[in-house]
């Protein structure tokens, strides 16, 4: 049977493990929400184009996804 001061120890072992998770998946996050922001920009610039007339300018050897094709 484990001491209170071992049970202690343990706790704060597993809370310091539940923080660096938490510190990672803060960090993951808010790469992904930058992310996400780039694409809906490019998505709102892309619908500004479409609803304008003009099309999309391609880069060289750049194809876009079927579904931004014209």
């Amino acid at each position: 049977m484990k001491t209170p001061h071992q049970r202690l120890q343990e706790l704060q072992q597993q809370w310091s493990a539940e923080m660096a998770t938490l510190r990672e998946l803060r960090q993951s996050n808010k790469a992904l929400m930058g992310e996400l922001r780039e694409c809906l920009q490019k998505l709102d610039a892309l619908a500004l184009r479409r609803s304008s007339g003009t099309t999309l300018q391609q880069g060289p050897g750049t194809t876009p996804p079927t579904s931004f094709r014209n």
